[in-house]
């Protein structure tokens, strides 16, 4: 089995630690805790690596400024179909705006899953640039957000001041 190299970096936006990581072929991901990365890859090389990862966090960085509403960076994600039929649709959902599961799962055409849409939601490996906080239940309410419900009410009115 080939050894992955994974590049990684610590750094804060808005007051908020956060983990990139990306591989030669792109952004992999951004986890609010560096274990997450290390359990998906315990095999692999993981090399701390800032200059590697500065055209990523730059994106990022404009982004939490309000300066950046979309992101155009390579990606290198991996997930089932479904998953990735999931984060295709939640990376069509405007800056500032917000739909229900129900929503993607119906984009997908796949009405009934609005519950598997959570969990590919959950699944997602790299939040903010597959902007899964964007997605919330049909009644308004917020619904549940991996890195955690203070992240995403925090994505979701920055991106409400700089719409």
């Amino acid at each position: 089995m080939t050894k992955k190299v994974i590049y990684y970096n610590e750094r804060t936006f808005n007051g908020v630690t956060m983990y990139i990581a990306a591989t030669d072929k792109g952004l992999k991901y951004i986890k609010r805790s560096f274990d997450k990365i290390k359990a998906n890859h315990p095999h692999d090389v993981l090399i701390e690596d800032a200059a590697f990862l500065a055209p990523y966090e730059k994106q990022l960085e404009q982004y939490f400024h309000g300066e950046r509403k979309t992101f155009d960076m390579p990606l290198d994600i991996e997930g089932t179909n479904f998953q990735m039929q999931v984060w295709n649709a939640l990376r069509t959902i405007p800056y500032g705006e917000t739909v229900s599961y129900y929503d993607i799962a119906k984009q997908i055409h796949n009405e009934k899953a609005v519950r598997a849409v959570g969990g590919a939601n959950g699944k997602n490996p790299i939040s903010i640039v597959i902007p899964c906080h964007r997605v919330v239940q049909k009644n308004g309410k917020l619904g549940g957000y991996s890195s955690g419900l203070d992240m995403k009410e925090m994505l979701l009115s920055l991106e409400l001041r700089h719409k």
